[in-house]
């Protein structure tokens, strides 16, 4: 009887310790993101040799409440990473499920388009989406434009024009300065003359 139940809680546990042989191996190996590694203490043994009977095996009730424990704890750890996996598969299908509908909507992938079709046509895809409100605001802006530029072509013209005249009046200064002073000079010498003149008329009288 105490030989059955001796191989009785063999059988029940070395599945435990296979599967935590098969735990230390992975986590071994690298873990990626989507199986992340759990750390889980394992007695080494839950079970020893009788001091009276070699033959027979003597099993810690403690170390067997111990590994239950830990069974349980990786059994809540694993479900937890199980929710949180679910979680991030949860959110990468909904943006598959978005990036799929952009690709479907050619008017969605306006601005990110990679077929020539919709390239060539996407100026179309604007013309027939925009009110006709926008179509007024648009004309009024190339008014203004027009408008603006209009006025600063006007104002650069005049400004050369005046400057050409500015110059024009300058140089007929010059040249009208020019000539005074020479007219001055000229006046000055015949009035110097004449004075000469008048003295020798009086000097001659004399």
């Amino acid at each position: 009887m105490r030989k059955s139940l001796l191989i009785t809680i063999l059988f029940l546990i070395l599945p435990f310790y296979s599967y935590k042989n098969e735990l230390v191996g992975k986590q071994a190996k690298p873990s990626s993101n989507l199986s992340p590694s759990i750390n889980i203490p394992f007695p080494d043994s839950i079970f020893s040799v009788s001091k009276n009977s070699p033959d027979f095996y003597i099993v810690r009730k403690d170390l067997v409440k111990i590994n239950q424990e830990n069974l349980k704890l990786f059994g809540n750890q694993y479900n937890q990473k199980l929710i949180e996996l679910n979680s991030k598969l949860s959110v990468l299908n909904d943006s598959i499920q978005k990036l799929l509908q952009i690709e479907s909507n050619p008017e969605l992938r306006f601005f990110d388009v990679k077929d020539p079709d919709i390239e060539e046509n996407r100026w179309g895809i604007i013309a027939r989406n925009l009110p006709f409100w926008a179509y007024i605001l648009i004309l009024v802006l190339i008014l203004y434009t027009i408008l603006i530029s209009l006025r600063f072509f006007s104002i650069y013209f005049q400004e050369v024009s005046t400057l050409e005249q500015l110059e024009i009046v300058s140089n007929d200064f010059d040249s009208y300065k020019r000539n005074s002073i020479e007219k001055e000079r000229k006046l000055l010498r015949d009035l110097i003359d004449a004075k000469n003149l008048i003295q020798e008329l009086k000097d001659r009288d004399k």
